[in-house]
């Protein structure tokens, strides 16, 4: 894990989850173990939180544009009489 050229790939993502990994591994070297692992587990729970309300909230556009497509897409249904 603290070979550099895994870190690279780390860093090349540029992702949450890098930052995350990057930032406790960093604390590790200079402050405690215990404050780096608290550190890294408060901004990973930050980041789930908000992917879960981005999530969420793309969920109930998609819904509400759907919902609105259907209402415009819905015929009457036709009636026939039978002689």
């Amino acid at each position: 894990m603290s070979e550099r050229h895994h870190f690279m790939q780390i860093l090349r993502l540029r992702n949450g989850d890098s930052v995350v990994l990057c930032l406790t591994f960093l604390l590790t070297v200079f402050t405690t173990l215990i404050m780096a692992v608290g550190m890294g587990i408060l901004l990973a729970g930050i980041l789930y939180i908000r992917r879960q309300g981005s999530l969420a909230s793309a969920l109930q556009a998609f819904r509400q544009q759907r919902s609105s497509q259907a209402a415009v897409q819905v015929e009457k249904p036709r009636t026939y009489r039978i002689r």
